[in-house]
């Protein structure tokens, strides 16, 4: 989307604003702010249960992105690049772990392989879809096809999504509910209780610190393919690589639940 603005907003090469160095930094910095605004994300999550928050997150995510691509202004742009992040972890990583959590209990591991694969499955098709519907009707109709969809997921949700099994008479991993089988109990922490924990503390920075590694590495994959792709169009081999990223996943979570996460 990035070089789309370029295109569109950009009012010359020197453009101290529009060009992709500042907007490539403007994301990293949106992104860090929406990472700080996950842990009420997750509180949110724990006390109110991941529908209401995978709701709330398409929906604000689509009315997001209708404004987004509206008005050339930097300060717009910033708000509703953060707000576009931080309604991802709401409707997406945030929410995909509980519901999963709640759901499986014997076959955790397949089912976060399989709703992972979500994620490269979307940027195989949804990087070509964007990149058609931008040559084809411009910046701004691409961004609201998306918009679009993205409320359709909150409406549906609200239909779709239920917070835990019981709700339609099963237990974990798809069981009916017998009446001698004992009460789930779900423990919720305090944030205040997590932050005192330095395993936490650990995670969070190997977790960071991959993540930074990751970013770094696609970012620099997709320059060197848009300057190298010559028999294929950039998008279309991102796309194709993607599909490697749904193999993988799918792979490592059979892997995981076969043999349990430490040695996966």
């Amino acid at each position: 989307v990035i070089p789309s603005f370029i295109d569109t907003f950009a009012s010359g090469p020197d453009d101290p604003i529009w060009n992709i160095a500042t907007l490539s930094l403007t994301n990293t910095i949106c992104a860090i702010v929406a990472s700080i605004l996950g842990i009420f994300i997750g509180q949110w999550v724990d006390k109110k249960g991941a529908k209401q928050v995978m709701i709330v997150g398409y929906i604000v995510g689509g009315i997001v992105h209708f404004v987004f691509p509206m008005f050339p202004s930097y300060a717009l742009f910033c708000i509703c690049l953060m707000l576009s992040h931080a309604t991802m972890l709401a409707f997406s990583q945030m929410t995909t772990q509980s519901l999963i959590a709640h759901w499986f209990n014997k076959k955790k591991g397949i089912a976060l392989g399989i709703g992972a694969i979500g994620i490269p499955g979307g940027n195989a098709i949804i990087i070509k879809m964007y990149d058609v519907l931008y040559h084809a009707y411009g910046l701004r109709i691409a961004v609201w096809v998306f918009a679009f969809l993205m409320i359709v997921m909150g409406v549906v949700s609200i239909f779709w999504v239920k917070d835990d099994p019981r709700e339609v008479g099963l237990t974990p991993d798809g069981l009916p509910v017998e009446n001698d089988q004992p009460e789930i109990v779900n423990k919720s922490y305090s944030f205040a209780q997590v932050a005192k924990t330095g395993k936490v503390w650990l995670v969070i920075l190997i977790y960071g610190i991959l993540q930074c590694t990751v970013i770094a590495c696609v970012a620099r994959l997709v320059d060197y393919v848009v300057e190298k792709s010559i028999a294929f169009d950039a998008p279309t081999i991102v796309s194709l690589g993607a599909l490697g990223g749904i193999a993988g996943g799918f792979l490592l979570s059979v892997f995981d639940q076969k043999f349990g996460t430490r040695n996966h």
